[in-house]
């Protein structure tokens, strides 16, 4: 399958954030126009401030009047529902891979180079 975007800001991808540099978890948010990280934040393991603190950067950044998309995989994070609450309150539509279905991910696994 591929993803057709036609400007910026409309498809971003979240991948789990399992790239570790000394002991350290990024989280990037990666817009798939571009490829341009739109946000990012590093921490020592996956917390929810750590997901609060790249959602606040990327909303931050975000075109009044634009409902963009946000695809993640299925980790804990990304079914809470503080962050389902977030998107929804900035207007974001959540996108989620499918269980067992890496190619859902491919995006930001590229990106990782993994």
């Amino acid at each position: 399958m591929r993803l057709c975007v036609s400007g910026i800001h409309q498809k971003a991808d979240r991948e789990k954030p399992h790239l570790t540099i000394n002991q350290k978890c990024i989280a990037p948010i990666i817009d798939l126009f571009n490829n341009e990280v739109i946000s990012c934040s590093i921490s020592e393991r996956p917390t929810m401030p750590m997901i609060d603190d790249i959602l606040m950067k990327a909303f931050a950044r975000l075109d009044a009047g634009t409902n963009p998309v946000l695809h993640s995989e299925q980790s804990w994070q990304y079914r809470h529902r503080w962050y389902q609450y977030q998107l929804r309150e900035f207007g974001i539509i959540q996108s989620m891979s499918r269980k067992g279905n890496c190619l859902d991910n491919a995006c930001a696994e590229c990106f990782f180079g993994t």
